[in-house]
């Protein structure tokens, strides 16, 4: 029995999301979504996990990929979602359903868990993580089924998507910067290098705004929606974060 839970995460939300289920499941091999990550690591799973932030009102291009090169059993695995959203999520869990039957895989079962500031603090955060928790635990079903209002928001996400990779351009570094190499190491696509130690962005960006928020120096601003506010999850450290280059 093997069960492989898969993360990206920017701000550290989704990681805490992750952790907490894992927990509750008997720690399973957690694998981070990130360019150059083993998609295989789930080959033989029965039970595989997918945890993703909501970007522009969908799941990043960058996981539906992954999706698309995830490796499985010849057996139809269990496979569960748990998206997590600080604002409208729009019909997100539909399209990693979506990913999934393209290769003909089922997804079983999809949560959708809403951030504020402290949330992952309260009690009925911790109520529903106990939910979908033991939900994957009996390999139950439990799909969502999105609104009218939800569908229609999700068709915007195409067009942000040919948009975001060079939303990167609005990013910029000031004095503070020590050059480091922080915000490269973690970059999941690998969308940043130093020059002359400073950082220059490839235009290959996902938005998931880890660079600007976890920088030691408060040293990255932008005028891009991935810069309005610094915010990462409290329970969540910079090490955790850097835990699977």
């Amino acid at each position: 029995m093997k069960h492989v839970i898969y993360y990206f995460s920017g701000r550290g939300n989704t990681l805490k999301t992750a952790l907490e289920v894992s927990r509750r499941l008997d720690h399973p091999v957690m694998a981070p979504i990130r360019k150059g990550s083993d998609c295989s690591a789930g080959k033989d799973a029965d039970t595989i996990g997918i945890f993703t932030p909501v970007i522009d009102f969908g799941i990043p291009a960058f996981v539906l990929k992954f999706i698309d090169q995830l490796q499985v059993s010849d057996k139809q695995p269990y496979i569960y979602a748990v998206v997590t959203c600080g604002g409208l999520p729009g019909a997100a869990p539909e399209q990693i359903r979506k990913q999934l039957k393209k290769k003909g895989l089922t997804l079983s079962a999809d949560f959708l868990l809403t951030f504020g500031i402290n949330w992952s603090a309260s009690a009925e955060w911790q109520r529903q993580i106990d939910r979908i928790a033991e939900i994957v635990k009996q390999k139950q079903r439990h799909p969502s089924v999105p609104t009218t209002k939800d569908k229609l928001l999700t068709l915007a996400n195409p067009l942000a998507k040919r948009i975001i990779p060079s939303e990167d351009k609005k990013f910029s570094w000031n004095e503070k910067c020590t050059g480091c190499g922080t915000c490269i190491k973690l970059c999941p696509v690998n969308n940043i290098r130093l020059d002359q130690g400073r950082p220059v962005w490839l235009n290959s960006c996902e938005q998931c705004a880890a660079c600007y928020n976890w920088c030691p120096s408060r040293a990255i601003s932008g005028t891009n929606l991935a810069a309005r506010n610094h915010f990462t999850n409290q329970y969540i450290k910079l090490e955790q974060m850097l835990m699977h280059p």
